[in-house]
């Protein structure tokens, strides 16, 4: 069974598998990283305890590497103790199945957000990585 856990995400140890071996471009990072200051960590790497105790990503070397890049000296993962042999299938999942969301469904997104909950334009901007105000048309 996982568990949440606080750690630095410096001590956390590269899956020598992990799928993506095509390395993130900085802007990428950087961008994330900006999105991790605005708005915190939303899906906390998984990671797996190891025999002397470290913690091995699972899934999350890129949000890891973000959080790094941001300053965070404490996020949360999902720890699980247990190799049920799956690490490889959901760290390539995770990679695969992902999908954006539609500029519709963006749009409805923002507008909800900007009519129903208040948000200010600068709010989304740092929390969309926008530079320019969103138009209201």
């Amino acid at each position: 069974m996982d568990e949440l856990r606080l750690v630095d995400p410096n001590t956390l140890i590269a899956n020598p598998n992990n799928p993506r071996q095509t390395k993130p471009g900085q802007a990428s990072i950087r961008q994330l990283a900006l999105n991790i200051r605005a708005v915190g960590l939303v899906h906390p790497p998984r990671v797996r305890e190891l025999g002397d105790g470290s913690l091995m990503i699972i899934a999350g070397h890129r949000r890891t590497e973000a959080a790094i890049y941001a300053g965070l000296t404490e996020i949360q993962v999902h720890v699980t103790k247990v190799d049920n042999g799956l690490e490889d299938l959901a760290a390539a999942s995770e990679n695969m199945i992902r999908e954006g969301m539609t500029e519709p469904d963006q749009w409805r997104a923002v507008t909800r957000m900007r009519e129903e909950l208040g948000y200010t334009d600068q709010q989304l901007c740092v929390a969309l990585m926008v530079n320019r105000p969103i138009s209201r048309g």
